[in-house]
């Protein structure tokens, strides 16, 4: 095969990046960092999402303030909910002000460091499956419901009760970045 036209170029370098994410750089990784700035990156999401069908580590990334999802004091800092809740650790690496090449130096390099410390202090999986336990939270959120009405607004107060019932279980299912404030 000859590669002729722009658009096959593109569809080449397409899959070839999108093959050696997923099916090599993820697979042979033992941990993932994943960029979880505001817009979220297609590509990120769908990388999170094979590190965690791997049972990989996810160690999220934040270096932006910007707050589509709540606030900066919110339990995931303003970030959208799903893709945080699927990290088992977030490193946030806010900017500061960046006058001299110096200061940028110096906030790479505490960045590095905070990746370095989170990474070192997050364990792997080991026979801890996330598509498991995520059943397991759906099962004790949902028991006795029937799947083609579970967002009916009259299933609301079983939901809920299932989840202050069994909150202390369900947040030893869900992912380590899921904010485990007080109920």
């Amino acid at each position: 095969m000859c590669i002729r036209d722009r658009s096959q170029v593109e569809l080449a370098k397409q899959v070839i990046i999108y093959v050696c994410d997923l099916g090599l750089f993820i697979p042979s990784a033992n941990y993932t960092v994943v960029c979880l700035d505001e817009p979220l990156d297609g590509g990120c999401a769908v990388e999170l999402m094979r590190a965690n069908a791997l049972d990989k580590p996810v160690i999220g990334w934040r270096s932006d303030v910007s707050t589509p999802f709540g606030t900066l004091k919110g339990p995931t800092g303003g970030a959208h909910w799903f893709p945080m809740f699927h990290t088992d650790a977030v490193v946030w690496a806010m900017p500061g002000v960046v006058k001299t090449v110096e200061d940028a130096d110096k906030m790479i390099n505490e960045t590095a460091t905070k990746l370095h410390e989170a990474i070192a202090s997050t364990p792997t999986r080991g026979d801890v499956s996330h598509t498991d336990s995520l059943v397991a939270a759906a099962d004790l959120l949902f028991a006795g419901l029937d799947i083609r009405n579970v967002g009916d607004p009259a299933n609301i107060p079983q939901v809920v009760q299932a989840y202050v019932t069994h909150h202390q279980q369900l947040m030893q299912l869900l992912p380590t970045g899921v904010p485990k404030t007080p109920f």
